[in-house]
């Protein structure tokens, strides 16, 4: 999904502490990123890195994300 906007949920850009704005540009992604649960259990995440008003952000979850 390069070059495409995307709107993130507003819960997480609280929880991120992303304070801006408005639609976000895909710079990269959809790529996989393997978050590690316990010592043996990992789980794998689609993820994109977004920049919002010259501002990159990387790891959003896609779930979290809403083309536009």
């Amino acid at each position: 999904m390069r070059s495409k906007l995307v709107f993130i949920n507003e819960d997480y850009k609280e929880s991120r502490s992303i304070i801006v704005l408005g639609p976000a540009l895909v710079l990269r992604g959809p790529y996989e990123y393997q978050i590690k649960i316990t010592e043996k259990v990992t789980s794998c995440e689609l993820m994109y890195d977004v920049m919002i008003n010259g501002i990159v952000y990387t790891k959003i979850p896609c779930q979290y994300c809403q083309k536009i």
